[in-house]
């Protein structure tokens, strides 16, 4: 199961403490330490995170569940930058592609609770786009191998990452 692979990456940092939000299969729910219903279902990340973070009262650390090549140096990568940078609402993921293109990936990402009013007001707005509310907030960019956080959606994404 993809998943795993975010999963083990987590625990190899954190140890005990992986927790999903929301909904998800059985199975998936098993592989975890806790499970919390989503406050704001059907919100997409947005509300899971705010979900989170709201529960958590404290800093909330997201990682995708499909990234074939995530691994634990992602994980201690963003919680370096976070500790450098402690008046950013969040630290994000950052790669480059081939050309010098920069992208931001939201679900790959340290979380502040001083981001909460943004989240609330985007979920109140029903603006749900994460990359949208990050241009509002004030964030640590960290740079990440592309590899490892290429997604993988489809069967065939699988197989071009090999």
């Amino acid at each position: 199961m993809l998943v795993e692979r975010s999963i083990a990456a987590l625990r190899e940092v954190l140890g005990a403490g992986v927790l999903g939000v929301g909904t998800a299969h059985p199975t998936v729910r098993s592989l975890l330490d806790d499970w919390i219903e989503d406050d704001a279902p059907d919100r997409g990340p947005l509300g899971g995170i705010a979900t989170a973070l709201r529960r958590a009262r404290g800093e909330v650390l997201v990682l995708a569940g499909d990234l074939p090549a995530v691994d634990a140096g992602v994980v201690r990568t963003i919680l370096a930058a976070a500790a450098s940078a402690p008046e950013a609402m969040a630290a994000v993921a950052e790669t480059t592609d081939s050309e010098g293109v920069a992208r931001l990936h939201p679900c790959t990402a340290l979380y502040r609770p001083s981001i909460l009013p943004i989240l609330h007001a985007r979920l109140a707005d029903d603006r749900l786009s994460l990359l949208e509310m990050l241009r509002e907030a004030s964030i640590a960019r960290v740079p990440c191998p592309a590899r490892s956080l290429a997604n993988a959606n489809e069967p065939g994404d699988l197989a071009a990452l090999r």
